[in-house]
């Protein structure tokens, strides 16, 4: 099966099974190469079209938002409008860790959080208890488990604050199953290449030390896409390149649909 084939010749190849036949002392009449000969072949082609979605068209991450709907990754809104430019809330986020990441149902005895009840009360405990995401060993039992894809207090779940995209980074990355990675790269700089180039993105301290690994992992994978621009002084000889990650900046959910296709590559290539 090839998802979202690139245009162009495609070229089918056949080959004999050779069974044992590399094994030493061992052979089969049918072992080896075959005679070339005709092979009839049945291609079955399933072709997905979206009804135009007004508001993503000629959006910069429109092909990402698009191909979020037609992996059911995301879905548009009841108004028939995907709304990228709007802000995603913590409800947002966990419902959406909790449709598209290997999630462990986590139910205490009692209900932890105050401010969330039925569905979202269940999917919150799930994505804030240690060693949440089944991409890693250790439950929560196990002192090694990292910690939940998302944080909370302690009663408070607080639903309808906005997320940002340093939370979207940690809980992705957490959900590849990439968190003692992630947590051996803390104290270093954010880096991102460009031209051959390895360049500190500008607000690298504005990112706790601690969480610089998620960061930067995120950037390599391309679920965080960093910001470009250039700056020259009256008497500097050439422009200098400024990288921003934004890391404080609030999620939105065209840069939801941007982050959950490149997770979704990720996962499916095993990382």
């Amino acid at each position: 099966m090839v998802k979202n084939p690139q245009s162009g010749n495609w070229f089918v190849e056949v080959r004999g099974v050779r069974g044992l036949a590399a094994a030493p002392n061992f052979s089969l009449p049918t072992s080896g190469a075959a005679a070339a000969g005709p092979v009839d072949l049945t291609i079955t082609q399933q072709q997905f079209n979206l009804a135009p979605i007004t508001d993503i068209q000629g959006h910069a991450a429109q092909a990402e938002i698009e191909s979020v709907l037609k992996n059911r990754m995301m879905d548009i809104l009841a108004d028939g409008g995907f709304h990228p430019d709007s802000k995603v809330t913590r409800a947002d986020l966990a419902d959406l860790l909790y449709l598209n990441t290997p999630l462990r149902q986590s139910l205490g005895s009692t209900p932890r959080f105050t401010d969330v009840t039925g569905n979202a009360a269940a999917i919150a405990e799930a994505v804030t208890a240690k060693g949440s995401t089944s991409r890693d060993w250790y439950t929560a039992e196990n002192p090694l488990a990292p910690e939940g894809l998302m944080s909370a207090g302690a009663t408070t779940f607080n639903p309808s604050a906005t997320t940002t995209r340093m939370e979207l980074a940690i809980a992705l990355v957490r959900a590849l199953g990439n968190d003692a990675e992630a947590k051996a790269k803390a104290g270093t700089n954010v880096t991102v290449s460009y031209n051959g180039q390895t360049i500190v993105v500008d607000d690298n301290g504005s990112i706790p030390s601690a969480l610089r690994g998620y960061v930067q992992l995120a950037l390599d994978k391309g679920i965080l896409q960093p910001s470009f621009s250039l700056s020259q002084g009256p008497f500097d000889p050439a422009p200098v390149i400024h990288v921003t990650v934004g890391p404080d900046k609030e999620n939105t959910r065209a840069a939801m649909a941007f982050a959950l296709d490149h997770y979704r590559q990720h996962f499916v290539a095993g990382n």
